[in-house]
């Protein structure tokens, strides 16, 4: 069995040498030319491509062209005998075209991760199903040039005040914004004229939010972490760190996963992971939905499921496409560990803190003084706090400390 891999991305998450163990195993690797991967990581493929791309989202997108015929290559020498796993959202599109054009069996088409990827699409699909969700409207980028503040007005009433932009197929907050007044709206609409990006309006949501990730082999939902967070990506972006903890109330869960697995079936997700975010009224623990991507949960979730519960997204996800017969084993959930994205500002960086926390922590900084940071989306950390205390009541104390943390000071 060839897998091939479309980015880096979550890779370090997997344990290649177990799965060599069990399998007669080739990786390949198809990355970014710029991107700088270390030695070590890199000896765990059997074959690493460099391909040129684009930068039209978050991350780099690798060229289709180039990227297919490679697939080509190895699915000739190995007979067919490949697959192709992408859990970075910025390439899963590519992706999933990959495996239509090949006609692979395991893995999900143009057809279903369309809906995952484009906003539009996926409220349009839902819709129908009754799922509760915020009012939306499309961005017509032509009237942004004139009559705004007639188009203004109209989004206002249509959606409420203030209301959200933000592109219809890009992740991590990267060009969310909320607008309040006429004046945002200005300035919003003359930085995305040019923008490559499509854009939707989104009602305003003013509560916090949860999640539940989960794992779906042959369209069966076989894993799902319920999680809540202290903020939103959008509110990480602009300096809370990003927190999350699971959920212990019953009736909550419940009514989190009832959603999650009407969403996942009605858009007709059958082999991948799923990162599923939802608002939470606090008052009647009433669900939202906001959106949902075909991939696994991103910066410091998959370490807090292993953490936790044992479950490795990124491993269980490869196993089920290699064996066939693949069984998943629960795990029994600790709740002992959380862990949070620290966030950047934008300057140079003077001084990096410390928290002061009850639980035993640690922090991987992915920055130090001296470097230039910006804040644009969860991709910009300035590092992931882990801590950990079987003292429940202190593990929460500590949770709720975390929106008054300050780790980087710029100048």
């Amino acid at each position: 069995m060839t897998i091939i891999f479309l980015s880096a991305s979550y890779c370090q998450h997997i344990d290649f040498k177990s799965l060599r163990e069990k399998y007669a195993l080739r990786a390949v690797l198809l990355t970014d030319k710029d991107i700088d991967l270390s030695k070590d990581f890199l000896s765990e493929f059997d074959r690493v491509e460099r391909l040129s791309s684009s930068n039209h989202d978050v991350r780099p997108i690798l060229n289709f062209s180039e990227a297919l015929a490679i697939c080509s290559e190895e699915s000739i020498a190995s007979r067919g005998n490949i697959t192709i796993v992408c859990q970075e959202e910025s390439n899963l599109l590519l992706a999933a075209k990959l495996r239509e054009v090949l006609d692979l069996q395991k893995g999900d088409r143009p057809n279903i991760v369309n809906r995952f990827r484009n906003k539009l699409l996926m409220k349009q699909a839902l819709k129908p199903s009754g799922i509760k969700m915020p009012e939306y409207q499309s961005i017509d980028k032509k009237r942004l040039s004139r009559c705004r503040v007639t188009y203004f007005n109209e989004l206002v009433h249509n959606l409420g005040s203030p209301f959200i932009v933000k592109p219809v197929d890009s992740a991590g907050s990267f060009g969310v914004e909320i607008i309040r007044e006429v004046s945002d709206f200005y300035q919003w609409a003359q930085e995305v004229q040019d923008s490559v990006f499509e854009y939707e309006a989104d009602e305003f949501i003013p509560y916090p939010m949860g999640q539940v990730d989960s794992i779906v082999v042959d369209g069966e939902i076989v894993f799902e972490g319920v999680l809540e967070l202290n903020c939103t990506n959008f509110q990480f972006v602009k300096g809370t760190p990003l927190a999350a903890r699971y959920v212990e109330d019953p009736k909550l869960k419940a009514r989190m996963t009832e959603m999650n697995r009407k969403v996942i079936k009605t858009l007709g997700l059958k082999n991948g992971c799923s990162h599923h975010e939802m608002f939470i009224n606090p008052e009647t623990q009433e669900v939202t939905f906001l959106e949902i991507a075909c991939r696994v949960p991103g910066g410091m979730i998959i370490p807090i499921h292993m953490s936790n519960t044992g479950v490795n997204f990124m491993q269980v996800h490869v196993e089920s496409l290699i064996n066939k017969n693949f069984k998943f084993k629960q795990g029994e959930n600790k709740g002992t560990n959380v862990y949070a994205m620290l966030p950047v500002e934008s300057g140079t960086i003077s001084s990096l803190i410390e928290p002061n926390l009850e639980s035993r922590y640690s922090i991987d900084w992915k920055v130090k003084v001296g470097d230039k940071v910006s804040a644009n989306s969860v991709v910009d950390t300035a590092g992931i706090l882990h801590f950990y205390n079987e003292d429940i009541a202190a593990l929460h104390r500590d949770y709720d400390r975390l929106s008054h943390y300050k780790a980087v000071v710029c100048e």
